[in-house]
């Protein structure tokens, strides 16, 4: 699912206001990934909400193999 129109609020490093009632179920790819943030302990579901390219967000699985091999390489980038 691809929010087109979403205001987000981060609470701090990596962690966003919004939360995430479904998941995406397509992959990725990591150049299309801007930046992530996990969601707050205020939501139901545990997600990574991944920035892309484009402006939009898409909400992900936090368990998944590959959305965790895209949040370790974008930490990398950061620091």
């Amino acid at each position: 699912m691809v929010a087109k129109y979403l205001i987000v609020f981060f609470l701090g490093p990596n962690v966003a206001l919004h939360c995430c009632f479904t998941f995406s179920t397509r992959m990725v790819a990591k150049e299309q990934i801007r930046s992530y943030s996990i969601t707050g302990r205020h939501c139901s579901k545990s997600a990574v909400l991944f920035v892309m390219m484009s402006g939009s967000y898409i909400c992900v699985n936090p368990k998944l193999f590959w959305a965790q091999k895209i949040m370790k390489d974008l930490d990398k980038k950061r620091f």
